[in-house]
């Protein structure tokens, strides 16, 4: 985990999500951001009108693949390693700098996932927020 002195050897970028039931289903990955240098996901937030499961994951880079940021397309190897649940209704703000939610190693691509068990009703409403730091220095 860094110190807040080293924060200036980080890129932070921001992605948003945001849909509805109608659009959605169990097992839908909501988010990626492709990282090529170690970095984490400093901080989710997640606003969700009905209970939902969300998984933060990770899963390596093919070789030869550009890590290009919030690129969906970009092949990894289809194993990805869960690293965080979160499970509820309502909102959730995990992470900062100091104590991110998460951290991956380089060459990694992370995931922000409904679980495959998730059933929405009508109306529901789901939206992500992520800050990824991505260590530069």
């Amino acid at each position: 985990m860094p110190e807040a002195d080293k924060r200036e050897q980080y890129q932070t970028r921001y992605a948003t999500f945001s849909d509805t039931d109608a659009n959605l289903s169990g097992g839908d990955i909501l988010l990626v951001d492709n990282l090529d240098a170690e970095g984490q996901i400093t901080a989710i937030d997640v606003y969700a009108t009905e209970n939902v499961s969300i998984i933060l994951q990770a899963d390596s880079i093919d070789n030869g693949e550009d890590a290009l940021p919030f690129d969906p397309t970009v092949a990894t190897a289809g194993s990805p390693a869960p690293k965080f649940t979160m499970v509820g209704k309502s909102e959730y703000s995990v992470g900062d700098f100091e104590d991110p939610a998460i951290e991956v190693g380089s060459r990694q691509q992370v995931q922000v996932q409904l679980a495959p068990s998730v059933t929405l009703s009508d109306p529901a409403t789901v939206a992500v927020n992520i800050r990824v730091d991505e260590h530069l220095g």
